[in-house]
């Protein structure tokens, strides 16, 4: 069975969340949020003629309370646009256990995380800078797919215990100060598990300890990719070859190894089949793009007529000759179907595009038929 990348949440971790909660309760120190209000939750539309995860949101902003994965629930209760849709968080942090409780949330119902503001203008929204810092990041990890957009900025810092809220003026006792101090360890392994059940690397702790529990390290690009908190499943892999039949077919493969391009030559002709598993790709794509008129398969524009679309139980699968006219240069994708709604031309689906190792492949896969 291959691995998707997006690891489930273990069946454990909730009991070990409760008993743990009780231990740590709200003594764990979380900058960051300031005087922010508690989390709110909105629904927004950027104007795009198609309605999908990337014209339609959920704006959660604000800080993590306790009560803000309950309240989460009750939003999803009422909010018309958010299945399989993005959740763009805007926060400072808040409650650990708020957070990683939110993740949880998140992951169950397969949503996509961003980080960003919302900025409303007139009858729509846009993006714009924004953060996400310590127990926010505990909800960034819970998406399938994980995003900042550009300017937003990710915050993470060390954890300890607010020895001031916990007990103010009053004397402290030898055994009051050794279970607390044991609190951050206690919290350091649920942080630990938590993240490593969303996929994300272990190395994020190290970096949460370079900066003390008051002070907060902004994580640069590169450290946010090694850490896999920013995760594209669907971005395709380089191209490759492998042998078939008499000859070698040129493939290349989403991250989450649900998606395969496949070009190749049979009896001199090229042609190329794209397969998608998940009832996701399935079912929405056929139903959404039942008037395409055309598709762009790597840089090739390839009329609906010549196209065969398939679905068996959860696997799509698009096929035909890869002979059409070249695609705009601003079209290229490994798959990316158009179609008109009214009187608009539109992209309805789109898998981005990885030229690397692309024509050396292709070339051999076309001097090499598999008959």
């Amino acid at each position: 069975m291959q691995r998707t990348g997006i690891p489930p949440v273990p069946r454990s971790f909730e009991r070990r969340l409760r008993i743990l909660k009780i231990v740590v309760g709200a003594t764990l120190a979380v900058m960051g949020c300031g005087t922010a209000s508690a989390m709110e939750f909105s629904e927004h539309f950027n104007g795009a003629t198609r309605v999908d995860a990337e014209s339609t949101w959920i704006y959660a902003d604000g800080e993590i309370t306790d009560e803000t994965p309950a309240k989460f629930e009750e939003f999803l209760k009422t909010a018309t646009i958010w299945k399989r849709q993005r959740i763009v968080l805007n926060s400072g942090g808040g409650n650990v256990i708020g957070g990683i409780r939110l993740g949880e949330i998140i992951r169950k119902n397969g949503f996509r995380t961003a980080v960003s503001k919302t900025v409303k203008t007139a009858n729509f929204s846009e993006p714009s800078p924004g953060i996400c810092a310590s127990a926010c990041v505990f909800a960034l990890a819970g998406g399938i797919e994980r995003d900042a957009s550009e300017g937003s900025r990710v915050g993470v810092h060390q954890m300890g215990v607010d020895f001031v809220r916990l007990y103010g003026d009053k004397p402290v006792s030898i055994e009051d100060l050794t279970q607390n101090f044991s609190m951050p360890q206690k919290a350091l392994s649920l942080v630990l598990t938590h993240f490593i059940s969303m996929g994300i690397a272990p190395s994020i702790i190290e970096m949460m300890n370079e900066k003390k529990a008051d002070e907060m390290k902004w994580l640069t690009i590169e450290e946010i990719r090694r850490a896999n908190i920013a995760f594209a499943p669907n971005a395709f892999e380089k191209w490759q070859i492998e042998a078939y039949g008499k000859g070698v077919v040129a493939f290349a493969r989403s991250k989450d190894a649900r998606k395969q391009l496949t070009i190749f030559c049979r009896a001199k002709d090229t042609r190329f089949t794209l397969t998608a598993r998940g009832a996701p790709y399935s079912t929405d794509f056929v139903k959404d793009t039942a008037n395409f008129e055309d598709i762009h398969v790597a840089g090739k524009t390839i009329l609906r007529k010549d196209i065969k679309l398939e679905v068996k139980g959860d696997l799509l699968t698009i096929s035909g000759p890869w002979t059409g006219e070249l695609a705009a240069t601003d079209a290229r994708a490994t798959m990316s179907p158009f179609g008109v709604v009214g009187t608009i031309r539109d992209i309805y689906s789109l898998y981005g595009f990885n030229n690397q190792g692309f024509e050396q492949s292709v070339r051999l896969a076309g001097q090499n038929c598999i008959a």
